[in-house]
């Protein structure tokens, strides 16, 4: 059985995707057997060569055409078993390969709840048309890989796609999170908080992610002033800065001076740092697909709060605070009970450091290499007189 995976085009700089392709590609080619060739599509050496671009009305154009053309013909050279597009926004390749052949992996459908009026993302007039037909696209792979319970659902009730066409396989969690029940030591952690102008006896929240608004950064911002500790309390970002008018509701509360923003964190063994130096991982989103960073922080040790959202409850179950995602005044509390309350603290730390490891890329590895099996069985891809 010859499977390719199809990436994400690099110059787009995902790093989740990117990640999800390299740790998924790592464990599958670990589990899989002697008759499974699993290997990428090779993607021509231009597509690359942008990469660091800066973005400009130049390089957005060269990254359509490569997306939506030079993307689909390289894909038509291929005759594997399988193809598994690794990431549903691509999924208007599958038009240009064999629907009976074709697997895709969805994390999310936030653009789609988006036009529905859940969130205010403008995505312009363009990408909202080419949304639509990735769309049409993911309805049309033969079968669809979603990363949870609630990616399933939506899957089903915004899409109106076959439950039994959608397998559940939770993503894992990369090595550099796991296997420390410790914080950093004393005097690292202290060094990453001189590093950002903490005082010794400041207490850090930490958020990880992008600025975009479902991430609900707002809330914290808003629930910073009535956490307990008073100016004790610190709002780390990293990932991403305020936007505008969260930095102007940071200023009209007084908080503006503990709100700090740390960008180029590429490297997990770095983030894992953050991680294990805050006191508690704050994640409030109005929705997610998954949710990789609550995981990554149980994994590292740190007590984490998120938002009551399907995704969420499903992911962080019971080794987590969950509140309501546009409730400062609950998450306020919530927060001051983590950093109060020793107790609480530990039993936090304890679930998360269980529940982490309930996800890995060989489960999920083994998992996937089962939806390949199945697909090729049921197409019948392995008679050579089956015609697609």
């Amino acid at each position: 059985m010859e499977v390719k995976l199809v990436p994400d085009l690099p110059a787009y700089g995902s790093l989740s995707m990117a990640r999800y392709h390299q740790e998924l590609r790592a464990a599958l080619l670990q589990v899989a057997e002697g008759g499974e060739d699993i290997a990428d599509v090779k993607l021509p050496g231009h597509t690359y060569a942008y990469t660091g671009m800066k973005n400009s009305f130049c390089k957005r154009w060269l990254l359509r055409f490569d997306r939506w053309l030079t993307y689909p013909t390289l894909l038509r050279s291929y005759h594997p078993d399988l193809f598994h597009v690794l990431d549903q926004s691509y999924s208007q390749l599958v038009f240009a390969a064999p629907k009976v052949r074709t697997i895709v992996t969805c994390h999310d459908l936030i653009p789609l709840r988006n036009l529905r009026g859940d969130f205010s993302l403008d995505y312009g007039s363009f990408a909202t048309k080419a949304y639509l037909r990735i769309m049409e696209g993911l309805k049309r792979a033969a079968h669809i890989i979603a990363v949870s319970e609630a990616t399933r659902d939506d899957l089903e009730n915004l899409l109106g796609i076959e439950r039994q066409k959608i397998t559940v396989v939770y993503s894992g969690i990369n090595s550099a999170f796991e296997g420390n029940t410790a914080s950093l030591s004393t005097s690292k952690k202290q060094a990453l908080r001189n590093s950002l102008s903490l005082p010794t006896t400041g207490k850090m929240i930490l958020h990880v992610g992008s600025n975009a608004p479902y991430k609900n950064v707002m809330t914290i911002i808003k629930a910073l002033p009535k956490v307990q500790f008073g100016e004790e309390v610190w709002f780390v970002m990293v990932g991403s800065s305020e936007r505008q008018e969260e930095r102007r509701e940071a200023s009209n509360l007084g908080v503006a001076d503990r709100v700090i923003s740390v960008r180029g964190i590429n490297q997990d063994q770095t983030l894992a740092q953050y991680y294990r130096a805050s006191d508690v991982f704050v994640f409030p989103s109005i929705w997610e697909g998954f949710g990789w960073p609550p995981l990554e922080a149980m994994s590292c040790g740190t007590p984490v709060i998120t938002s009551s959202v399907p995704a969420l409850r499903e992911i962080v179950g019971e080794a987590a605070i969950q509140v309501a995602p546009e409730n400062s005044v609950l998450l306020a509390n919530a927060i001051s009970r983590v950093l109060g309350d020793a107790n609480l603290r530990n039993d936090l730390i304890a679930r998360g450091l269980s529940r982490a490891k309930q996800f890995n890329w060989i489960t999920s590895a083994r998992q996937t290499l089962s939806v390949y099996r199945q697909l090729c069985e049921e197409a019948r891809i392995l008679n050579p007189t089956l015609i697609t």
